[in-house]
């Protein structure tokens, strides 16, 4: 049986022992809590840094966004415009086509007299030109 002695012999070489060891891992705990501390603050520093770029990127994206609606409805009214010109030419051409179809069949009279003689359509000519001077009050030698 262990006496008093060898008890207090055995706890004394137990805390001997013991104590280094445990002095040694309470400053490496000191030593990690420290870094944890330093990687804590770096995370908070780049958790504010990751807001802030969110902040900016959508920023960005409400801006581009709206430019992007602008530049749409100006393409829109460019268009709108652009058919209303092209529609009004379309409409411009198929008018001189007709008139010119019209101008190259002629009128049904313009036919009949262009089938005339030369000695039937100056007497027509020259009563319609008395007709014009008359209508102008020109007076004309007989």
């Amino acid at each position: 049986m262990l006496t008093q002695n060898d008890l207090t012999l055995i706890k004394q070489a137990v805390v001997d022992t013991t104590a280094p060891m445990f002095e040694m891992v309470f400053e490496r705990f000191d030593g990690l809590e420290g870094r944890m501390d330093r990687l804590e603050g770096r995370m908070d520093g780049l958790e504010n840094e990751l807001y802030s770029f969110k902040i900016s990127v959508e920023g960005r994206f409400v801006d581009i966004d709206q430019r992007l609606r602008e530049l749409g409805q100006k393409i829109d009214d460019q268009t709108a415009t652009l058919q209303e010109r092209i529609e009004s030419i379309s409409e411009d051409i198929d008018l001189l086509a007709k008139l010119t179809t019209k101008l190259e069949k002629g009128t049904v009279a313009e036919r009949e007299f262009a089938r005339l003689t030369l000695d039937h359509q100056v007497p027509i000519l020259f009563r319609q030109l008395q007709t014009i001077a008359k209508k102008a009050g020109i007076k004309l030698p007989a």
